[in-house]
């Protein structure tokens, strides 16, 4: 019942943050291969394969700042694979195969590897320095310093591998702390159901479905009666237990699709997508028949609900969330009403419609 009222959005912020820091890498890999072809460097370094680098970098830079969030996720597969394409051409070119001193531009493989590792996942990662590991050894073999290649390719590939497990383990733990997080923001602690925020959130989401699919849907407002007679009589557990009752009646009575939410203190709103009118008040009335039937004799539940439909009751969650209010109110009225008259007057409820 119900979707992960915080898992799109921060899909979305996910996806920002994996072009922008991208851009930021990039750019910044750009800006030091300039700095190094105008600051006084060793004659032997090859300054149109460090040019390649820089326009390289630059471009990815200015691509994913301005398309980067739109870009599919395999992309990225190739932007990581790019930049380590490019940190092997910079030592290429640093000058050491011609003789001149080792510039130590391997640590620039790290800039790939925390990036990789901070965005994907850890098949992703491991992938990531298989490549770094191959493209270093390839590097190495081209560069040719001697002896000493395999302690180098050693040391580095090492730091790469600690550094990726490090990183990985932080973003899973980060990740998961996120999660709890959002999760702790939008449900509510007595029920377990969503709340307030969350409703909102899927309200938008709902109608934004509607409006592009063409199908509409339907909200219904619940609301517990008796429930301060509940509490003055019995004591609030027993009040908190008539609340549960309801979110356990919302779970069994509801569609996987639908999704529910406790908005008050006993106050409950669902969202039916491609649901009409008649169909959100046979949902209403099957909920109050199976809270009839969950609850203690010594302390009957009752319940109320008011249904709306956007589109005929307005599109705004302000004029939906009024119009459910006044039907809801009826339907209050009219229990109350018919509780006055007499235990035999008293019937499931019939909610009112608004207008």
């Amino acid at each position: 019942m119900g979707g992960d009222p915080y898992h799109a959005p921060e899909q979305e912020r996910r996806r920002r943050q994996l072009a922008r820091f991208g851009a930021v890498f990039f750019g910044a890999a750009a800006g030091v291969t300039v700095l190094g072809l105008l600051l006084p460097h060793q004659p032997q370094v090859d300054e149109t394969g460090l040019e390649i680098v820089a326009w390289a970098s630059a471009a990815l830079a200015v691509s994913l700042s301005l398309w980067g969030e739109r870009a599919p996720g395999w992309i990225y597969m190739l932007v990581v694979a790019a930049g380590t394409a490019l940190v092997s051409l910079a030592l290429i070119s640093n000058g050491e195969r011609h003789g001149g001193g080792a510039g130590g531009d391997e640590m620039y493989y790290l800039w790939v590897v925390l990036y990789g590792a901070y965005f994907f996942g850890r098949l992703a990662t491991a992938l990531q320095v298989v490549f770094v590991a191959v493209a270093y050894a390839v590097t190495l073999a081209i560069v040719d310093p001697g002896d000493v290649a395999t302690s180098r390719w050693l040391s580095t590939i090492g730091l790469v591998v600690g550094t990726a497990v490090v990183v990985r383990f932080l973003s899973e733990r980060i990740d998961s702390l996120m999660a709890s997080l959002g999760a702790a923001a939008h449900t509510d602690c007595l029920t377990g159901l969503a709340n307030r925020l969350a409703f909102e959130d899927a309200f938008a989401r709902e109608a934004a479905r509607s409006a592009r699919e063409g199908e509409g849907f339907a909200l219904l407002l619940a609301d517990l009666d008796r429930l301060k007679e509940i509490n003055d009589r019995f004591g609030h557990h027993a009040g908190d237990e008539a609340i549960c009752d309801v979110a356990r009646a919302l779970r069994e009575t509801l569609r996987s699709g639908d999704f529910a939410a406790r908005i008050g203190g006993d106050e409950f709103a669902v969202l039916l997508p491609r649901t009409g009118r008649s169909g959100a008040e046979r949902v209403g009335e099957r909920l109050s028949h199976v809270l009839c039937e969950r609850a203690p004799a010594e302390r009957s539940l009752g319940l109320s609900f008011g249904v709306a439909q956007p589109g005929e009751d307005g599109m705004a969650l302000d004029d939906v969330m009024r119009a459910a209010d006044a039907a809801l109110y009826s339907a209050k009225k009219a229990n109350i009403d018919a509780a006055a008259r007499g235990p035999r007057a008293r019937r499931a409820p019939t909610p009112a419609t608004p207008g």
